[in-house]
């Protein structure tokens, strides 16, 4: 299997280019590839799938391709069955096994008279074997969904797979399973994710941004390592290139000066030796033109030498880091800040949610990770503590009135609203919009920016605003709970985030799948809950 791009471009119908003579070959590599949101990974996906046609260039692939989707709509009127792609062959293996099978039958089984043993096999690998064949995709959890998706590609081994954050919605175990089938599958794979563990497991990867497509021959780790070296090669060429440009100015400065000195000197000499006066103004204007010329070469080296400051510029990655520096978010080291007593929730079956009642404090800016598998109640023991479900059993104690909540879907941003206005709506104490203002610039809103619809901005420019909301007014929270944040942001984003929480001095309460994350953001206490 190969998949070769030659020249591809992408231009939407309003005009607008996406990307431009982008070149590569996969084979049976693992390759992961990343890039900011927006930039045109899910769209390259279209391209080598043919859901879109690419508007120039070449893109030539053979043998069979599976694109596992990052949104699982097309798929949720399914059954089981239907996802794993095999809903006709089990029908004509029945008729067959009853006598009632005809020629046309025997041509679709195509000989795959183990059909059902290769089923079994795949769900016992994606750990599903509970699932019935009929049962609907849209009953599933997320994680359960993602494994199914797998087993398909496992039944119908295509030569090549598209991945799209396949791991999102996976637990911890799921995660682990799931690396697994990763590890076992001999086939090429192209994965979009931002799971650094998953990254990991790539042969090699591949970069999309603003000035094109570029190639690491390693893993995530690889990848970061020739990063670095980059950044700091265009770091060094900028500051050379600076102090070329100082040392042009500044002997630019003197030979102007030199030269002018030449100037005054000769006319004060004609001057006293009686030169005539069309003479004296003769060399006058001969070296104001001199001068002129001197200027206009200065003037062009030095816009040369700018300019390639500024390309340099370009090509270098912001480094500007999210600040949190408030006092308001400072937390005593024994204040309780929520204590937790015996809590446990039933539905409408009046069976308890969890088998033992949940119980622990969070004491000063302490970092909790709340964790459990896929459907153990996270959300709902988040939703108790909140009040935003009735309390049953137990007891909740929130020592601070001053708590928030951040989830994977940023609702508390209110689209149709700029910048600006969502900040206001957070503004209780009445700052000035010139605070406000300096205080968005802490999270990389700046001048204009302030005035953009929340509504176009990109996933990662929301997680900045949230914190900005939630963080940079006189109320912020010292209790703040996160629920999945890093779900959906790249990797760029989800290096905003960390640098923003590990500044916070708060207390927080933290629900993620993501070890890496947990660990960057120093989160080291643990409850963890079961159904």
């Amino acid at each position: 299997m190969s998949i070769i791009a030659k020249n591809i471009s992408f231009v939407f119908p309003n005009g607008k280019s996406l990307f431009t003579e982008l070149n590569f070959s996969l084979g049976n590599q693992k390759t992961g590839l990343v890039g900011p949101n927006g930039i045109g990974k899910s769209t390259l996906f279209d391209l080598i799938t043919g859901v879109r046609s690419v508007s120039s260039g070449q893109l030539i692939s053979n043998g069979s391709l599976f694109r596992m989707p990052q949104n699982f709509q097309p798929f949720l009127e399914f059954s089981v069955a239907e996802v794993l792609g095999i809903e006709e062959k089990l029908t004509v293996l029945k008729r067959i096994l009853n006598g009632s099978g005809t020629e046309q039958d025997f041509l679709i089984l195509d000989d795959d008279w183990q059909l059902e043993e290769r089923i079994q096999s795949v769900l016992s690998k994606a750990k599903l074997t509970y699932l019935s064949l009929d049962r609907s995709f849209k009953s599933l959890s997320g994680g359960e969904m993602s494994r199914l998706l797998f087993a398909r590609i496992l039944l119908q081994n295509p030569d090549f797979v598209l991945l799209d954050e396949p791991t999102n919605h996976l637990d911890v175990t799921a995660r682990q399973l799931f690396y697994e089938m990763i590890d076992g599958y001999q086939k090429g794979m192209l994965i979009i994710s931002h799971d650094r563990k998953l990254l990991r497991k790539m042969n090699q990867t591949m970069e999309l941004s603003s000035t094109g497509l570029s190639f690491y021959g390693g893993d995530f780790d690889f990848y970061m390592e020739k990063k670095s070296q980059e950044e700091l090669a265009k770091e060094q060429s900028l500051l050379a290139a600076q102090n070329t440009l100082q040392k042009k100015l500044t002997a630019q400065r003197k030979k102007m000066e030199s030269q002018d000195k030449r100037v005054h000197q000769g006319q004060k000499a004609g001057i006293k030796s009686n030169i005539g006066k069309a003479q004296i103004n003769y060399f006058k204007n001969k070296s104001e033109g001199t001068n002129a010329k001197l200027k206009n070469r200065h003037a062009q080296e030095a816009q040369n030498s700018e300019a390639q400051i500024s390309n340099i510029k370009e090509r270098i990655k912001s480094n500007q880091k999210i600040t949190i520096d408030l006092a308001a978010s400072t937390v005593p080291k024994g204040k309780i800040i929520l204590s937790v007593k015996g809590v446990n929730y039933a539905f409408e079956d009046n069976q308890n949610l969890w088998k033992k009642p949940i119980d622990f404090d969070i004491i000063g800016p302490q970092r909790w990770h709340l964790s459990g598998s896929n459907g153990s109640g996270k959300s709902t023991l988040l939703k108790l503590i909140l009040g935003r479900f009735p309390l049953q059993k137990g007891q909740v104690f929130l020592g601070t009135k001053k708590t928030a909540l951040l989830n994977q879907d940023l609702s508390i941003i209110k689209n149709e609203l700029s910048v600006l206005e969502n900040i206001q709506l957070f503004n209780s104490n009445n700052i000035l919009e010139g605070d406000l203002r300096i205080r968005l610039a802490r999270f990389l809103f700046f001048k204009e920016a302030v005035f953009k619809k929340a509504g176009v901005l990109s996933g990662g420019e929301k997680m900045r605003l949230a914190l900005a909301c939630l963080l940079a007014t006189d109320n912020a929270p010292e209790l703040l709970i996160l629920d999945e944040p890093t779900n959906n942001l790249d990797l760029n984003s989800l290096n905003e985030m960390v640098a923003a929480l590990r500044d916070f001095k708060g207390a927080l309460l933290v629900v993620s799948h993501d070890i890496d994350f947990l660990t960057e953001i120093g989160v080291e206490l643990e409850m963890k809950i079961d159904k």
